[in-house]
């Protein structure tokens, strides 16, 4: 689940770039985020904006054992 990274993720990281990233390197293992142009990175940006939405609007990133 998307939002169970978020309270692993660093705490200089915003949500939607750990996710970017996650989805990046889940796709291009031999290359590295920070080496990425800008144009690559706002792709990613964007599904993982649309992933967290799509998430929450689901219900999904509640935790039941809290």
């Amino acid at each position: 689940m998307i939002i169970s990274w978020l309270g692993r993720m660093h705490r200089n990281v915003s949500p939607v770039e750990h996710v970017a990233r996650q989805f990046f390197y889940s796709v291009n293992d031999a290359r590295l985020w920070e080496n990425e142009p800008e144009t690559t990175k706002e792709y990613f940006r964007q599904c993982a904006r649309k992933a967290i939405a799509f998430q929450k609007q689901q219900g999904m990133g509640r935790n039941p054992s809290k």
